[in-house]
């Protein structure tokens, strides 16, 4: 007998070690589950941290080479009085070049070392952003297509100033952009409430989001009649709008005129 009551006894042990090897395979599953997930979880907010960094290192690299373009621009205009005083012409005209070229010289220098800064962050190029900033360079040959007037399709800052504009966008793009900057305006995208300078109706034009024309201009289609009732198209400061960088822009208006401290006095004391 008691080797019949040994057998149950033997069963009985071998099932309750059985589900126990069941319950520690559950358990070190959720366990790995649980560690993976927290492997994970530290590489997402690491990751966040280095993209903060990149950021915000990207822009203090740019304010800076921004502050220190400011700042001698300032100091030439200190030279800039001084030639004028001095009734030197050619130093106000070289000065005055210099003054223009530092106004896109700089803030594109500041775009580049953005990207330093970025990839210094781990932080890889983006190919959107290459592209767009590649395919914007070779839209600059158009600023210098001659018009009928003598002149060309936007005022050059300098004497070839669109082909120099080019090529340091150009090289800028070569190396990869890793960080942009958000609000960039190109002189070709207008500023403006004309439904002609929004791109949207271009596409609802062209059949691709005919709700817009319900969602943002139900006005004109409900008063429209013919192009001709179209306001008219905003004027453009040709005169500032294209003295500045379209990319880290430093928000300057070039001033021209005459002071009188530096004219000379007619026979009726009135400066000449």
């Amino acid at each position: 007998m008691s080797t019949r009551s040994a057998i149950p006894a033997l069963s009985t042990c071998r099932l309750r070690s059985g589900q126990a090897i069941v319950f520690l395979l559950v358990a070190f599953t959720a366990l790995i589950f649980l560690l993976l997930l927290n492997v994970d979880l530290h590489r997402i907010i690491q990751r966040k941290d280095q993209v903060q960094n990149a950021g915000d290192a990207a822009a203090i690299a740019a304010a800076r080479w921004q502050g220190a373009t400011l700042n001698l621009i300032g100091e030439l205009n200190l030279l800039h009085v001084l030639a004028l005083a001095a009734q030197d012409p050619d130093a106000v005209s070289a000065i005055t070049n210099m003054q223009a070229r530092l106004c896109f010289t700089g803030p594109l220098t500041g775009l580049y070392a953005a990207q330093v800064a970025a990839k210094n962050n781990h932080i890889y190029v983006d190919e959107g952003m290459t592209a767009l900033l590649r395919s914007h360079a070779e839209t600059v040959d158009r600023y210098a297509q001659p018009l009928g007037d003598g002149g060309t399709y936007l005022p050059s800052p300098w004497p070839d100033a669109w082909e120099d504009y080019k090529d340091m966008l150009s090289s800028i793009a070569r190396e990869g952009i890793a960080a942009g900057q958000a609000n960039t305006q190109f002189f070709d995208d207008q500023q403006s409430d004309h439904p002609l300078f929004d791109k949207a109706f271009y596409q609802a034009v062209d059949g691709k989001s005919w709700c817009w024309f319900f969602l943002f201009q139900k006005g004109l289609l409900d008063t429209y009649s013919s192009f001709h009732d179209w306001p008219p198209l905003p004027d453009i400061d040709r005169d500032n709008r294209y003295t500045d960088a379209e990319i880290f822009g430093l928000g300057l208006i070039r001033y021209s005129g005459r002071h009188a401290l530096f004219t000379t006095p007619d026979a009726h004391g009135a400066h000449l």
